[in-house]
């Protein structure tokens, strides 16, 4: 799936870690909501459409409000929260391609979350002629403020997953206290070999 991605760029700062262990280091980090903000004003620039997907309720209409102030040509020409389960509703996908093909974006937005909105983007993108799709995370919440961004000295130093568990620990803990100490396991498979734990 993310093989067949134009461009894949490295958001967290535990991947810049793993990839300099791993003697593969990358240029730098790509943080998705910084990525979605320059997309925007880029976007204004050029008059190109914009479509929101995802996030929680209100959450996109909230960050289209911010991000029109912000650039009063911005074009966003739809947003919509799909209810929870949608990927198993026949129906709801239906509807959510029909938003989007009559909008007719450039470019897509979708923020529901890693992995599942690459693979709503891999399933969808060829039948909806959007140019580009971008899956952005939490960042429809982030640029709305409905949730608070780590402090520039966190996000610098590789601490905004610290500092997102305490601000959402009830949604954020099984990624975070489960999720990191198997990603570490995996980036040791790699560098020591696989074939020595089969």
């Amino acid at each position: 799936m993310l093989s067949s991605s134009f461009l894949v760029v490295p958001d967290g700062v535990s991947l810049l870690w793993a990839a300099k262990f791993l003697q593969s280091s990358l240029k730098g980090r790509v943080n998705g909501t910084d990525l979605f903000e320059k997309l925007c004003a880029i976007a204004a620039e050029k008059q190109l459409k914009i479509f929101l997907l995802g996030g929680r309720p209100g959450a996109s209409d909230k960050a289209k409000e911010v991000l029109e102030k912000r650039h009063p040509n911005l074009q966003i020409v739809g947003t919509y929260c799909p209810p929870y389960g949608f990927e198993s509703q026949p129906e709801e996908l239906a509807i959510i391609n029909s938003k989007i093909r009559e909008a007719k974006p450039d470019i897509l937005f979708v923020g529901l979350g890693s992995p599942k909105q690459e693979y709503w983007i891999y399933g969808n993108y060829k039948t909806l002629n959007v140019p580009i799709s971008i899956g952005i995370g939490v960042s429809f919440e982030l640029v709305g403020s409905m949730v608070k961004r780590a402090p520039l000295w966190m996000q610098k130093s590789g601490l905004e997953w610290f500092f997102r568990l305490l601000m959402e620990p009830q949604r954020l803990w099984k990624r975070y206290i489960l999720g990191n100490p198997l990603f570490v396991w995996l980036v040791l498979k790699q560098r020591i070999g696989v074939s020595k734990f089969e």
